[in-house]
């Protein structure tokens, strides 16, 4: 019972970090700006390692569109 808790959570993470990435690539130009502090880091320096960890999803395309609207902002 327990190996089948853990798949559940790793197929959570990795369809929360594809709805995040998908939320993020189609970020809205005007209003409210993502902050390091929506992504759960202290500091900017830190937003690289939350960006590489959506980076694990096949698809590049949301990606780069995630990359360009914090290079942006």
């Amino acid at each position: 019972m327990c190996a089948m808790k853990q798949i559940h959570n790793a197929v959570a993470v990795l369809y929360a970090r594809q709805l995040l990435l998908s939320l993020l690539a189609d970020w809205p130009d005007a209003g409210h700006v993502v902050t390091a502090e929506h992504l759960g880091c202290s500091a900017s320096h830190l937003v690289p390692y939350a960006l590489d960890l959506l980076n694990r999803v096949p698809s590049p395309e949301p990606f780069s569109k995630v990359c360009f609207v914090f290079v942006l902002n």
